[in-house]
């Protein structure tokens, strides 16, 4: 795996502590190597950028780096607590944020609970295409009748495990477990809160209505064509 950061210093006591997780870490200085050039070279499976009080650059480097290659997991470590800077970092193609202080072990089991996501992901269908709605998987990107819609990376995922379950009801925790990533909150909640924003951005431009909520289970994947209003019967 690669860290990633403009502090030589913490870089190298980073990948110290990830060696004794039984990683292999190597690190890339802002400053001294593109990340592109690192990303391409290496395939890493995943990516720690070191984010410290500069968290536009930090932001900006990972964007680069998703850029660059889709498939790793890129996880944003970082001294800044604040929801914004969270939202920065995931919404630029970060899988997953992490505040310091942190315990070695979560560390770890975050970095393997990621990675294990994107392999997941990557072992099944790439392409989904039902209805008017087009999904990319691997490159996070929807459209809708050729239009692209911009979603966040958690909704992204939640569409795409729906996308690719062949119809079958998935609940609310099983959603939250198969999505790498920190959640803020009551995860319940916010997976509710997804589920409407992935409705109104969707089936708004859509002919078809795709995630239906099936009573007492959880959600299911599955266009159905919408009834055009001349077809309703006049009482």
């Amino acid at each position: 795996m690669l860290t990633v950061g403009d502090d030589p210093a913490s870089l190298a006591d980073l990948d110290v502590r990830l060696s004794r997780e039984k990683f292999e870490a190597t690190s890339v200085v802002y400053a001294g190597e593109d990340p592109h050039v690192a990303v391409s070279s290496r395939e890493p499976d995943a990516i720690l950028v070191y984010m410290r009080q500069e968290a536009l650059r930090g932001v900006a480097v990972c964007e680069w780096l998703r850029a660059a290659n889709p498939e790793p997991a890129i996880i944003i470590m970082s001294d800044r607590a604040s929801q914004e800077d969270e939202i920065w970092g995931l919404d630029a193609g970060a899988d997953d944020y992490i505040i310091k202080p942190f315990y070695p072990k979560i560390l770890s089991a975050r970095i393997k609970a990621n990675v294990r996501g994107r392999r997941d992901a990557a072992g099944k269908q790439q392409i989904v295409e039902a209805g008017d709605l087009w999904i990319d998987v691997r490159n996070y990107a929807v459209r809708v009748k050729d239009e692209l819609i911009d979603l966040r990376p958690q909704e992204f995922r939640i569409l795409a495990i729906l996308a690719q379950s062949s119809g079958e009801p998935l609940n609310r925790e099983e959603l939250i477990r198969r999505t790498p990533g920190q959640w803020q909150g009551n995860p319940n909640r916010t997976v509710i809160i997804h589920i409407h924003r992935l409705r109104s951005a969707i089936e708004t431009l859509s002919d078809y209505t795709y995630i239906h909520t099936v009573r007492k289970v959880g959600y299911r994947f599955e266009p159905v064509p919408k009834i055009p209003s001349s077809q309703f019967r006049q009482e």
